[in-house]
C-alpha cells in the first residue's frame, strides 16, 4: 500500500469521522455568538459587511464560490500526487503536518463544534454558495463527510498555508511560489466573504497548521538524528 493510498484512507477517514459527529446546533450556535460577542470587543466583527457586498454581486460571489469549493480539496489532491511523484520531501511533511492538524482539529469539532456565519440569525448573512452555486459542501452527495458546524478551526485557510509551506520548502521557481500564495490569500478571502467561516476559525486553523507543520519538521529531524 503506498504512501499516497495511506494519505488517502486518512483524509477519506478524517472527512467521515468529521461528519459522523452529532451535530450540537444550539452548543454551536452559542459557540458562534461567543465568536460574534469577541469580534465586536476587539472591534474587528466586519464579517456581515464583506459577505453583503460579495453578494450584492453575483460575478465576485461565483468567483469566490469556486475559489472556497474547487481550491481546497481538488488542489490538495493534486498537488499531493505531484509531490509523491517529484518532491519526496515536500509530500512527506505536508502528509505529515495534515494528519497532525486533521486530528486536533476532529478534537475541536467535538469539544467546541460552532456554526458558520452562514448558519447564523439575525446577523444578515448571505449563503452565498447556496444562493449563487449548483456545487456546495451542503449537497446531498456530500453529506457523509460533511459536520455543518465544524467551522473552527478552519482547514480551508489552514491546509491553504500547509501548501504554500511545503513548495516553499522544496521548490525555488517564483512562479510557482507565488501561484500557491495567491491561492491561499484567495481562500483567506472566500472563507469569510461567502460566510463560511468567521475570519477567527481562519485564525485558529492557520495556527493549528503551523504547529502540525513544526511537529512534522521536528518528526523528521528526530528520525534524521534519533
Amino acid at each position: 500500500f503506498s504512501d499516497l493510498g495511506w494519505v488517502t484512507l486518512g483524509l477519506l477517514l478524517y472527512f467521515l469521522v468529521r461528519g459522523s459527529v452529532v451535530d450540537s446546533q444550539v452548543q454551536a450556535e452559542q459557540n458562534a455568538e461567543t465568536i460574534i460577542k469577541f469580534e465586536k470587543t476587539v472591534h474587528l466583527f466586519f464579517e456581515p459587511q464583506l459577505n453583503q457586498w460579495t453578494a450584492s454581486n453575483e460575478l465576485l460571489s461565483h468567483i469566490l464560490n469556486n475559489v472556497y469549493f474547487w481550491l481546497h480539496f481538488p488542489v490538495i489532491a493534486i498537488t499531493g500526487i505531484a509531490f509523491s511523484l517529484i518532491a519526496r520531501p515536500a509530500f512527506v511533511l505536508l502528509r505529515n503536518s495534515m494528519l497532525f492538524s486533521g486530528g486536533v482539529s476532529l478534537v475541536a469539532y467535538w469539544l467546541f463544534p460552532v456554526s458558520p456565519p452562514r448558519l447564523i440569525q439575525g446577523h444578515d448573512f448571505v449563503d452565498t454558495m447556496s444562493v449563487f452555486s449548483q456545487v456546495s459542501y451542503q449537497a446531498q452527495e456530500f453529506t457523509p463527510f460533511v459536520n455543518q458546524y465544524a467551522a473552527m478551526p478552519s482547514l480551508h485557510a489552514g491546509w491553504a498555508l500547509l501548501l504554500v509551506l511545503a513548495v516553499m520548502s522544496s521548490f525555488k521557481n517564483m512562479i510557482l511560489r507565488c501561484f500557491f500564495i495567491v491561492i491561499f490569500l484567495f481562500q483567506l478571502v472566500a472563507i469569510i466573504c461567502t460566510a463560511n467561516h468567521f475570519w477567527l476559525d481562519g485564525l485558529v486553523g492557520i495556527a493549528v497548521c503551523l504547529l502540525a507543520w513544526m511537529g512534522a519538521l521536528l518528526s523528521r529531524r528526530m528520525l534524521y538524528f534519533g
